[in-house]
């Protein structure tokens, strides 16, 4: 049962990951909910009364992700809604959103209509297998506030969740909880209908551990004292499922908004949707106001990254409403923007599943809205049939100049206008944006020459997050004057950059686009190098980039099915191939491991004593230098000169060696200049000498160095980097051939994913057909492809193998090491005699001396 149900979860995570995320997405879906193990549906269960008796102090594990979803008039849906809503709130479970759904019937209902909707929903629920539904009733509590809670009202509400730990159970088994928007004003009262908004907004305080009231805290000298709040779980989304579908866009009232920045446009938008025009022209005004407000403040107290969907039941269910809820394009009375032959999408995309895997809307709001049609229909996607708003607490969003005040429009030549560097624009944040954004240097002062003079305007995303830099151009050799008279001026989108850490799901991007085009070239003037955008080139350019990015796209498939488990055939390579891999990996290792340890001959002082301090005078003189200018020293004083005499050209060497030598030089000079007897200090001469010796087994040391470096170095580097990269090069060419091949394999031989496991249930069948010749022909070019980049591949690691310059390049190594200490060995097999007759007659002294004291 337990493999059954993880089989069961990895098909929704491939099949969905299949139709809509890139690869940015899928990493960031996978690493938050997918990362984590399936929440098992085998825990015991416990009695009702137990459940409700247990208290919550128990110990809880990491509170899971939830959705809260408010569906509004569930008695209205007919059964084929209710359970594919019900589909794919379980596909949700799959895929690591939990839901808990507040039935909301209305005010108007009795208390038999909100148990029946919600026993409807569990049912359809349950019917979809795994852990299924519980219900929880007499959640709501409506309290009476004194008035005198020194909380915030926004963490105090009249509506509470009274819970004895029965909802973080049934999360934790993985079950959907269905609550229906009653409430009491007690624990004896009958359950009265509330309003669902209120209660969705209570249940979301609940789970997240902010609600506040007098049942939770402690008297304290007459003063309440609140404990805080248990956590129960992560509220990632606001799901609010209403027939009326999406919020309206104001211009286009048939049409609904796919992404809403609060920060930016909640007070626009609601005063929008309160102008006559607007409610001459859509029915339910009210309630599409009473949406977007419950998404407001349900975000308002939520994390930033939690967001809030606005979609109808139908469209959740993925199911196509009743004619009359679309209208056909030649039925609106007006044509959308002139396109009316656009290539649509294929598929009618699950607006729940695709916001839960790329946390964006299911159409970007960038696409014209012609993409957007319902599949096989002429008929746009309005806010009714089949739309949904994604609503994010997003971002404030800056526009100089304020098209609210001012329209943008060409200036006048010679009249004031507006530059990148005036007061108004941080130009050192703004330059900072575009240089992270696309990663390379940008030559701010020819920049500022260029686009100063024709500046439109510019449009900045929160604290300088992501911009859109808009330029006025003109045909060239035309005076401007001229362009201004004859209204030729075109605006341009120069740049658009959004931070790297803020690239992806965050909206930035999304927030500056739907700025540009809906204030401030709201008519369709988009400013893409032309005053209108030839939409159908678009489309066409985006079906060839389609056909480009379709091989890529496959082999990232099929990768993704064998790291599930889910590729029920993949190619295996030769052995020969596989035993020439592993000889090219270990010769890679050793490569690596040489050269991490002898890549410190390129660093002349890898033998320097850390713990000496030598001035810049030391290093200033070789050793040879200094005892030229000591012998003809007559003074002490000459014989100092000479030790800080000025530098010579290049400061010297800072060796082992060579340390000992400038050590010993000025241990000599320092015992010759306090020796009072007759004749010369024989330490003193031993000394110098030794730091002359010492000198040149450091310049002997040197000379090994460049050897290696020369020899040895760029030897094994160039084989490393050089070598060894074409044949990882080759070896990827192989799996990118092997993953295509078995990508066609199984397309050949329709080995798919489909929701919900309703796949071909006689697998053995489709073995047994015979591949059409186009599809044999498609696969013998894969395996061509394969059977050239594999025998490529078996070239370049044989060439690699059999090279005989990692030989030769450590010869050179031992040569140069056996050089150096050959002449090492030669000059202090020199100075050793001397040495040793210097020793002679310093103990002939030493003798002489004591014979005469006696």
């Amino acid at each position: 049962m337990q493999s059954r149900a993880n089989k069961s979860y990895q098909d929704v995570i491939v099949s969905v990951l299949e139709a809509s995320a890139t690869r940015r997405e899928a990493k960031g879906y996978l690493q938050k909910y997918a990362s984590k193990q399936p929440i098992s549906s085998d825990l015991p269960r416990t009695s009702t009364k137990d459940s409700e008796a247990a208290t919550a102090k128990e110990d809880r594990p990491e509170p899971v992700n939830v959705a809260v979803v408010k569906l509004r008039l569930p008695q209205q849906l007919s059964s084929d809604a209710l359970s594919g809503t019900a589909k794919t709130l379980s596909q949700l479970r799959l895929l690591g959103l939990l839901a808990l759904v507040v039935v909301d019937c209305g005010l108007d209902a009795d208390r038999r209509t909100f148990d029946d909707e919600a026993f409807r929903i569990c049912e359809a629920i349950d019917s979809f297998g795994g852990a299924g539904a519980k219900l929880a009733g007499h959640v709501f509590v409506k309290s009476h506030s004194n008035g005198t809670s020194p909380v915030a009202s926004k963490f105090c509400g009249d509506m509470l969740v009274e819970d004895l730990g029965m909802l973080h159970r049934a999360l934790q088994r993985g079950m959907i909880v269905v609550i229906p928007s009653l409430t009491r004003k007690d624990g004896i009262s009958s359950p009265t209908p509330a309003e669902g908004n209120e209660t969705t907004i209570a249940l979301a305080k609940f789970l997240s551990g902010l609600q506040l009231d007098d049942t939770n805290g402690d008297l304290i000298d007459g003063v309440p004292v609140y404990r805080r709040p248990t956590r129960t779980a992560s509220v990632e989304r606001i799901i609010i499922l209403d027939q009326v579908g999406g919020i309206p866009m104001a211009f286009r009232p048939d049409i609904s908004h796919r992404f809403i920045n609060l920060e930016q446009e909640y007070g626009d938008l609601i005063a929008s949707l309160k102008t006559a025009e607007c409610t001459s022209r859509v029915a339910n005004v009210k309630n599409h106001i009473a949406n977007l407000s419950l998404a407001k403040d349900a975000l308002s107290f939520l994390p930033p990254t939690s967001s809030a969907l606005i979609t109808s039941p139908h469209a959740a269910a993925n199911t196509q409403t009743s004619a009359s809820s679309t209208l056909p394009i030649h039925a609106l009375g007006y044509p959308l923007f002139g396109f009316d032959n656009m290539v649509t999408t294929r598929k009618r995309k699950n607006p729940l599943l695709h916001n839960l895997l790329t946390d964006r809307p299911a159409f970007s709001p960038s696409l014209p809205l012609q993409r957007i049609q319902e599949e096989r229909r002429a008929c746009v996607q309005n806010a009714e049939s089949g739309s949904a708003t994604l609503v994010k607490r997003g971002m404030p969003v800056t526009v100089y100049p304020d098209p609210k005040v001012q329209r943008w429009l060409p200036p006048e030549p010679s009249s004031p206008r507006l530059r990148l560097t005036d007061n108004c624009i941080d130009l050192p944040r703004l330059i900072h944006l575009i240089e992270d954004s696309f990663n390379r240097k940008l030559d701010a002062q020819h920049y500022l020459e260029r686009v100063n003079e024709n500046l439109a305007g510019i449009i900045i995303a929160g604290e300088y997050e992501g911009c859109a830099i808009l330029t006025w151009e003109h045909p060239e050799r035309i005076d401007e004057q001229a362009v201004y008279d004859s209204g030729r001026f075109v605006p341009y989108l120069d740049k658009f950059a959004v931070l790297k850490n803020r690239q992806g799901s965050s909206g930035v991007a999304d927030i500056v686009f739907n700025s540009m085009v809906q204030d401030c070239f709201p008519n369709g003037n988009l400013p893409f190098g032309s005053d209108k955008m030839d939409f159908k080139s678009f489309g066409k350019n985006l079906s060839d980039f389609g056909a480009q990015i379709t091989p890529f796209a496959s082999r990232t498939f099929q990768l993704t099915k064998e790291q599930f488990g889910q590729a029920e055939e993949k190619t295996q390579l030769p052995p020969d191939y596989i035993d020439l891999v592993k000889k090219v990996d270990a010769l890679k290792q050793t490569h690596q491991k040489m050269l991490a340890v002898t890549s410190h001959y390129s660093n002349e002082a890898y033998d320097y004593p850390p713990n000496i301090k030598e001035t810049f005078q030391d290093l200033g003189r070789t050793v040879s230098e200094k005892v030229s200018l000591l012998s003809s020293a007559t003074t002490t004083a000459e014989a100092q000169a000479a030790l800080v005499a000025p530098p010579s050209a290049r400061l010297q060497p800072k060796t082992f060696s060579h340390a000992v030598a400038r050590a010993s030089l000025a241990s000599s000079q320092l015992l010759h200049q306090n020796h009072t007897g007759a004749g010369e200090d024989q330490l003193a001469t031993a000394l110098e000498k030794y730091a002359i010796a010492m000198e040149r087994v450091g310049e002997i040391r040197l000379a090994q160095d460049s050897r290696i470096q020369s020899s040895f170095l760029a030897g094994w580097n160039t084989t490393l980097n050089t070598n060894l990269n074409f044949a990882t090069r080759a070896r990827k060419n192989v799996e990118r051939s092997r993953l295509s091949l078995d990508a066609v394999k199984a397309h050949a031989k329709g080995t798919t994913f489909k929701l919900g496991g309703h796949g071909d249930s006689r697998p053995e069948q489709q073995d047994e057909q015979e591949l059409s010749p186009e599809a044999q022909e498609e696969i013998e070019k894969a395996e061509d492809e394969f059977v050239t980049q594999t025998e490529e591949a078996v070239i370049v690691m044989k060439n690699v193998l059999n090279s005989p310059e990692p030989l030769r390049n450590l010869y050179e190594l031992i040569a140069a090491q056996i050089e150096y200490h050959k002449k090492a060995s030669e000059v202090l097999s020199e100075l050793a005699p001397i040495v040793d007759g210097l020793q002679t007659e310093q103990e002939a002294s030493y003798r002489k001396s004591r014979e005469e004291g006696l």
